[in-house]
C-alpha cells in the first residue's frame, strides 16, 4: 500500500511538470487534457518560445555597476518603456537617478512626464544606440550618446554622473542629469533634467 501511495505520488507530480511546460505564446497555462490535445507543432512552440520580459525589482543601484552599466541600464529600460508594464522603463531610469536628482526632478509620477516632453522622447524606444567616449574624472563621469529611433531621426544626450557618498547608495554610480546636446547655431533649446547643485561640479565637468 505504501509503496502505491508512492506511485501514486510521483505520477501525479510528473503530470504537474507536464502542465506547467504547456504554455502557450501568450502565456496561458492549459490544463493536463489541454495539453495532450496539442498538436507536436504545438507543443514545440510553446515550449521553446522566449520568456516575455519580466520586471527586475532586484535591479537597483550597486557598487558593483561602473558609470558606464549605470546608463546603459537606463537606456536599455528606455528602450522597452512599456514592457512589461506602461513606464516601467522610466520607471527603472529613476531608479539610477541620484538622490539629488530625484528630489529635482520627482516624484515619480512628475519625471514620467518630463521624460515624455519633446527633449526626452527620443529616448522611449528608439531603435539603436551609439556610445561616445566615457570620460571619468575622480568621482565625476560623462558620456555622450546617440539615439536612433524607427525613421532615423538621431538625438544626442550627455549623461552627468557621479559617485554618491552617502548611504544607502555610498560607492554606487548614479546619473546626476541628462542634456539633449545640439548642434552650433541651432535655435533648439537644451533642456536639461535636472541643475546640478554644486557649483563647483559643473567646472570640474566642463569638458567642451
Amino acid at each position: 500500500m505504501k509503496r502505491k501511495a508512492i506511485e501514486n505520488s510521483y505520477r501525479a507530480y510528473s503530470l504537474s511538470l507536464i502542465a506547467l511546460l504547456c504554455l502557450t505564446a501568450n502565456g496561458t497555462l492549459l490544463s493536463y487534457a489541454s495539453c495532450a490535445a496539442m498538436s507536436p507543432q504545438e507543443k514545440n512552440k510553446a515550449e521553446s518560445r522566449e520568456p516575455s520580459r519580466q520586471p527586475d525589482d532586484k535591479l537597483q543601484p550597486s557598487p558593483k555597476y561602473s558609470p558606464a552599466d549605470v546608463i546603459k541600464l537606463q537606456l536599455e529600460a528606455l528602450q522597452h518603456n512599456d514592457t512589461p508594464a506602461k513606464d516601467s522603463g522610466i520607471a527603472t531610469a529613476f531608479k539610477f537617478a541620484s538622490p539629488n536628482n530625484q528630489a529635482a526632478t520627482g516624484p515619480l509620477e512628475r519625471f514620467i512626464l518630463l521624460v515624455k516632453n519633446a527633449a526626452y522622447k527620443p529616448m522611449l524606444n528608439y531603435k539603436s544606440a551609439e556610445f561616445g567616449l566615457l570620460e571619468i574624472k575622480g568621482d565625476d563621469a560623462q558620456q555622450r550618446v546617440t539615439l536612433t529611433d524607427a525613421d532615423g531621426a538621431k538625438a544626442v544626450y550627455r549623461f552627468t554622473l557621479s559617485k554618491q557618498h552617502e548611504a544607502p547608495y555610498k560607492d554606487c554610480w548614479m546619473t546626476d542629469g541628462v542634456e539633449r546636446v545640439v548642434k552650433q547655431g541651432s535655435d533648439q533649446p537644451i533642456a536639461k533634467s535636472t541643475v546640478l547643485s554644486e557649483p563647483s561640479r559643473k567646472a570640474i565637468l566642463n569638458y567642451e
